[in-house]
């Protein structure tokens, strides 16, 4: 009989584990998909703001290098600003649900 209990906890066991990977595993899709959007809509806003804003002159901030740095950086820079506001969020409705 004892064999049978441990036959049982065990499989509970891996059925916990299987379950705690899936979320893992979902939570981390969610994220990517998440930051994927933010990228693209971060990218759109910078390009356009880069477009509307620059001169039609000859200086260094309309030449096509600077907007490719603004293009890839600026977007990455938001993302993480985003992402820190997310956590913040999160832990402040945390921090209050727990109360």
């Amino acid at each position: 009989m004892s064999q049978h209990e441990e036959i049982s906890e065990e499989s509970i066991s891996t059925e916990v584990t299987r379950s705690v990977v899936a979320a893992g595993c979902f939570a981390a899709i969610i994220s990517a998909v998440v930051t994927g959007v933010l990228l693209f809509v971060n990218g759109s806003l910078v390009l356009a703001a880069w477009l509307s804003f620059r001169p039609v002159g000859d200086e260094w901030y309309s030449k096509r290098e600077f907007g490719q740095f603004l293009i890839y950086s600026v977007p990455l820079g938001l993302v993480v600003i985003q992402w820190m506001m997310i956590d913040y969020v999160r832990m402040r409705l945390r921090f209050k649900s727990s109360q």
